[in-house]
């Protein structure tokens, strides 16, 4: 393993201990897709999310952990709004950062296309990619995840909103009715 990998994995590794939540069986995640919701209004949206999901609220938005893991790791839904002269420019800064090739490649990974898709209304952006997250446990190397992340741009008067689904590959079939019943609930209000 080179430097860069070594220091990638490291990084992704203590990404990920940030975020992990407390592990739950199958069948209590499969019932937390279906479970009723809890309705989140943001100053800059409203939304419906699983009320069996941790929810978070965060200074642009919300997030949303699954009660499940599949080696450690959550699947997590992210609904933000993202103001004109944020760290995030404009919505194609953001969608072309996130089709940039890696820096340093990594096996399995792959950058999807970016699909035009209408979201309460409005036209938006829609991009699937592959990537990996690493696993903190007992033993010396960290095991690998295989994920795939969705991400929804949608347009504001000013700036732009992120719609983002970030779950294991396994379970992304399974959990993925959840995001796509907040995407299609999903109220913008600017």
């Amino acid at each position: 393993m080179s430097a860069d990998e070594g220091l990638i994995r490291k990084i992704s590794t203590l990404t990920l201990c940030a975020a992990l939540a407390a592990p739950c069986s199958a069948a209590t995640a499969r019932k937390a897709v279906a479970s009723p919701v809890k309705n989140v209004s943001a100053a800059a949206f409203e939304c419906e999310l699983p009320s069996a999901w941790r929810v978070r609220r965060r200074r642009d938005g919300v997030s949303a952990n699954s009660p499940e893991h599949d080696l450690g790791v959550a699947s997590v839904i992210t609904i933000r709004y993202l103001p004109p002269g944020g760290p995030e420019k404009s919505a194609g800064t953001y969608l072309a950062r996130q089709t940039a090739r890696p820096v340093v490649e990594v096996h399995g990974w792959k950058i999807g296309r970016i699909e035009p898709v209408i979201v309460a209304g409005r036209q938006a952006k829609r991009l699937v990619n592959e990537t990996s997250e690493f696993t903190s446990s007992t033993e010396e190397v960290p095991r690998e995840v295989p994920m795939r992340e969705e991400h929804i741009v949608i347009p504001a008067k000013k700036g732009f909103y992120l719609l983002l689904f970030y779950a294991p590959r396994s379970r992304y079939e399974e959990q993925k009715a959840a995001f796509a019943h907040i995407v299609s609930g999903f109220r913008p209000k600017l």
